[in-house]
């Protein structure tokens, strides 16, 4: 019987070596350490469906994380862009942690203080959630 996990790619998921290499590459582990990439910090499952399948076509390799924790860990020598909702507990505390990273804030846009404090901890974006979805083509490019 194939292993699902594996075949999971083909349903527009990662693959089981897709996602060790995301794991890996946040962490700083044996993936393809060098090669440039997406953080994002975004816990909802819908934000995440369509923020991949842009990533994907970018080019450029994305890691979902799961917490502010995660993000302060990864390699800030190979991060090209770091993604963040602003609504995670700790992500306003992490993106100063991310120092030299373009860092890309992201709120509903009622959430108008929210997205004041991104500005304030030194997001170099901060966008309402629709706009980022607009715009994401334009800020993945290399």
């Amino acid at each position: 019987m194939p292993d699902p996990v594996a075949l999971a790619g083909t349903a527009g998921r990662p693959t089981r070596a897709e996602a060790t290499w995301q794991t890996s590459a946040v962490s700083g582990g044996n993936g393809d350490r060098g090669q440039r990439h997406i953080v994002a910090l975004v816990p909802d499952l819908m934000d995440r469906s369509r923020i991949e399948p842009i990533a994907r076509s970018s080019g450029i390799p994305l890691a979902f994380i799961d917490s502010a924790a995660e993000l302060g860990a990864a390699d800030r020598g190979t991060v090209h862009l770091a993604i963040i909702d602003l609504d995670c507990p700790g992500a306003l505390a992490a993106v100063s942690a991310l120092g030299a990273v373009h860092t890309v804030g992201f709120a509903s846009h009622v959430e108008r203080q929210l997205l004041e404090a991104g500005r304030q901890a030194g997001c170099d974006e901060v966008l309402p959630r629709s706009a980022l979805f607009r715009r994401l083509p334009t800020l993945l490019r290399p």
